[in-house]
């Protein structure tokens, strides 16, 4: 049986255009026009992935991705944003709200189609509800979650200091001051021992 995939999008040409790729590359196509639709649709369909607009009627798509990605039975779900919105604030929004990529309109069908693969290829590698159980902390790979004592942790990337010689300059920090975990210990202005992260 075919994957499935949902599309989203108030514009019926632009839903048009990506069914017949889709189907092309042998998808089964399902769509929406607003976000309502899109919510109740995913939670009945259960699709492979979902193609989603951000400017969508009834219901924004940022809060259909928050409410797919909330869901239990949809959080596993991929999504990849189709937008006009194309500034990085746009997509770095999108990426927050569980988007596994972001392709800005116009776009290339031809592209489109190429992502859509390789997500289901990787997630076909990785397994629909990859889950890392290691009491009290629970990874959900799928749902891009990680639980400690059953609360919500809100992980963020942060800039690490990349070894070599420039970035230890004036900082009185050598390489063989690193500790164990690839930082640098050092002392602080109290003379205590601190980690240089």
């Amino acid at each position: 049986m075919p994957q499935t995939i949902l599309v989203v999008d108030d514009e019926r040409d632009i839903v048009e255009l990506v069914r017949y790729n889709l189907a092309q590359a042998g998808y089964r196509v399902v769509s929406a026009t607003d976000g309502r639709q899109a919510v109740e649709m995913a939670r009945r369909e259960r699709p492979d992935l979902v193609v989603l607009d951000l400017m969508l009627p009834v219901l924004p798509g940022a809060e259909v991705a928050r409410m797919l990605k909330q869901d239990e039975k949809t959080r596993g779900i991929p999504i990849v944003m189709l937008t006009a919105r194309g500034e990085e604030v746009d997509r770095v929004v999108g990426f927050e709200l569980g988007a596994d990529d972001y392709v800005v309109k116009p776009f290339s069908p031809r592209e489109l189609v190429l992502r859509v693969q390789a997500i289901l290829r990787r997630d076909e590698k990785e397994g629909p509800d990859e889950r890392i159980v290691h009491e009290p902390l629970v990874i959900d790979v799928g749902a891009h979650l990680v639980r400690l004592k059953g609360k919500e942790i809100v992980l963020a990337a942060r800039p690490r200091l990349q070894p070599g010689p420039a970035p230890l300059r004036g900082l009185g920090l050598r390489r063989r001051d690193r500790d164990a975990h690839g930082g640098y210990a050092h002392e602080t202005s109290a003379g205590q021992a601190g980690t240089g992260r």
